[in-house]
């Protein structure tokens, strides 16, 4: 028996070469994805087809591949088309059939929506394997992904109106120039016309000789024969016209083509702006990806979408993309999404950062049954440096609600003053007693803002949502809620690593927020 085996590639089987079972170990991960597809929902997709008509693939193979092939990381339809014909585990999944490309990237477009039904699916099949849990804290925070576009096409809003005048100035040129030409052309031809015209007329006039007798021709010596020359045959002359008129023909289809060009720019540029009414002109748009924006991401700018994503024990369970830089206005949504989801019955504990922190989210979170919220109040560089700073910040003052006024740290109080109208909500205003304020020794350190210097005395603005402020910076001073929160990087960090670096996910492959 030879010691080293045979390489037998040029060999056949015997048997279907699509049955790769006995080639997979028992313990393939691809046996447990199996086994958890089965049990999702997937009616969504597979409603959508009739049993009778012509042959095609399997809508359920098709599925549990584009399932799989995320799952891997996989999000490439050509890749997924490869990994077909190669990989054990995908050959498996497709039965052995070779499933184009074309047919994977049609599939996916077509039953987007559906996707998102069966992700609610799979969160219902991860709370009833206890996966996800209300024992465990519930994490939200936003991540940004970069968007399917091209940098050079991100322009203002207005630069982008700048651009379209540019544009009709140009196809006006355009147009002008081709007119001239239309002119011109028209000139030459009528001067054409009228030159063939007194042709003919001289032609009919002229006398018609009789032919003359042939004569014997003599014969030339060979010494005159070389003396002929032949005279160079001249051109006729040239019309100064027309060697502009054929330059000016090819600058006429050249501008056609161009002014088609920046029509169809013009145009889309029209549509940018239909998608985009809202947008002020300071607003970065981008000509192949309208829908996204331009955000920060770390050190750098891109076209991005903001993901969203709750999870709970590492498990995705609320997802969502939207166009907004930050996370202030994400909060509400993402717990509807999540209450859709997941059906409460109990009290989960929310762990938010500081993104979330807006007034108008602390007084949403306060009033949503079975939801603990744990959001961080540390979004000032201020608070992490110099603590003394902020002990005379209105937001650690005391209010007392039977006499409407502000406790100050020195036990002053601020009484009511007057109700402010801002941006069509109703601010508060609370003063201190000039000569109280003045002869405190906390003056120098409390009264920092310039219209309250001039003043002489400290003032605190209620936009409605501070004690909602108060209240959570009581909460999140806690040592049990600094023991909670710490969860926080260790959960919803920990899928955004998952996504992005081991799967790597860095870029969507679609265009539109609905793909």
């Amino acid at each position: 028996m030879k010691r080293i085996k045979e390489n037998k590639r040029d060999q056949g089987v015997m048997f279907s070469d699509h049955y790769v079972g006995d080639r997979l170990s028992e313990d393939d991960e691809v046996y447990l994805f199996e086994a958890i597809f089965n049990k999702l929902d997937i009616s969504e997709v597979t409603g959508k087809y009739s049993s009778e008509g012509g042959s095609m693939f399997s809508p359920r193979d098709q599925l549990a591949i584009l399932v799989y092939a995320h799952y891997k990381g996989i999000t490439s339809s050509v890749k997924i088309a490869d990994m077909i014909k190669t990989n054990l585990r995908f050959i498996y999944l497709s039965g052995g059939h070779l499933i184009a490309r074309r047919t994977i990237c049609d599939f996916r477009v077509k039953h987007i929506e559906a996707l998102r039904k069966i992700f609610e699916s799979s969160i219902n099949l991860a709370s009833e394997s206890g996966l996800v849990s209300p024992g465990n804290p519930y994490a939200l925070d936003g991540t940004k992904i970069k968007a399917f576009a091209s940098f050079s096409k991100t322009r203002r809003k207005e630069e982008w109106k700048e651009r379209q005048k540019e544009i009709s100035e140009k196809v006006d040129k355009y147009i002008k120039d081709c007119e001239e030409q239309d002119a011109l052309e028209d000139d030459y031809e009528k001067e054409k016309a009228e030159r063939f015209r007194i042709i003919r007329e001289r032609i009919k006039n002229l006398k018609v000789p009789e032919p003359e007798k042939k004569k014997k021709k003599n014969k030339i010596d060979d010494e005159e024969k070389n003396k002929v020359r032949k005279k160079p045959r001249k051109s006729p002359p040239e019309d100064k016209n027309q060697p502009t008129l054929f330059k000016k023909n090819r600058i006429k289809v050249d501008s056609l083509e161009k002014a088609e060009r920046y029509l169809d720019e013009y145009e889309k540029i029209n549509s940018l702006f239909e998608i985009n009414r809202d947008a002020d002109n300071d607003t970065f748009l981008n000509l192949t990806e309208p829908e996204c924006r331009t955000m920060k991401r770390g050190k750098t700018t891109d076209e991005c979408y903001n993901l969203q994503a709750i999870t709970n024990n590492q498990i995705i369970t609320a997802l969502d993309l939207t166009q907004d830089e930050n996370d202030q206005g994400q909060l509400e949504p993402m717990v509807n999404q999540l209450k859709n989801n997941i059906k409460l019955k109990e009290e989960i504990s929310l762990l938010c950062d500081a993104g979330y922190n807006k007034g108008k989210n602390l007084a949403y979170i306060d009033s949503e049954d079975f939801i603990n919220p744990y959001i961080s109040m540390n979004n000032r560089k201020a608070d992490l440096k110099n603590h003394e700073e902020i002990i005379y910040d209105k937001e650690n003052f005391l209010y007392d609600p039977e006499r409407n006024s502000w406790e100050c740290p020195a036990g002053k109080h601020l009484i009511f003053i007057k109700n402010l109208y801002r941006d069509g909500k109703k601010h508060s205003l609370y003063a201190g007693k000039m000569i109280e304020c003045i002869y405190c020794d906390h003056y120098k350190k409390c009264v920092t803002v310039k219209t309250d210097i001039k003043r002489g005395y400290r003032t605190v603005e209620d936009d409605g949502y501070l004690i909602f402020r108060i209240n959570m910076k009581k909460k999140m001073n806690q040592e049990d809620s600094k023991k909670i929160y710490s969860k926080r990087s260790t959960e919803v960090e920990a899928v955004f690593g998952q996504i992005k670096n081991n799967r790597g996910f860095t870029g969507l492959r679609l265009k539109g927020l609905k793909k």
